[in-house]
């Protein structure tokens, strides 16, 4: 009877064992599966998640270029006014100019000779100032440019 008992005792062993490691090997196929799907899953959510932050720099970036354009038409527009507003004065002075510039929000205002000297200047520091050959306002004091 003891070899009955013991023998019964080794086939609910052997079921036993069988039937953890067949749970085991289920598990781990499971997770490798389940590790395999989530990480093409996420390999692909970070390839899209890259490709909208580059279209969305790109986007910034031409959305700045079209307001740096528009800035420095402004700026353009500001200083063509400006120039046309104290060139209808025939009157200059230092004093004149610092009026037009705190009126109208201008930081410098300087009226050269065609040497490049400034004679007339909102700051005080830039009188007898001379511009340098390479400056960009050569041109224009030159009469190669109508307007910088």
């Amino acid at each position: 009877m003891e070899k009955n008992t013991q023998h019964k005792k080794s086939l609910r062993f052997r079921i036993t064992f069988s039937s953890l490691i067949v749970v085991l090997l289920c598990t781990v196929l499971l997770a490798s599966v389940s590790y395999y799907v989530i990480s093409e899953k996420l390999q692909s959510q970070i390839k899209e998640d890259g490709m909208l932050l580059a279209e969305e720099i790109s986007s910034e970036m031409q959305t700045n270029s079209t307001i740096l354009n528009q800035v420095d038409k402004l700026l353009g527009e500001k200083i063509t006014t400006t120039a046309h507003l104290i060139g209808n004065n025939s009157n200059y002075s230092n004093e004149y100019l610092t009026e037009i510039a705190k009126t109208i929000n201008v930081q410098e205002i300087n009226i050269a000779n065609a040497d490049g000297v400034i004679l007339y200047s909102n700051i005080p520091d830039n009188i007898n100032y001379k511009y340098p050959a390479d400056h960009p306002v050569q041109p224009l004091l030159k009469g190669s440019q109508s307007q910088l």
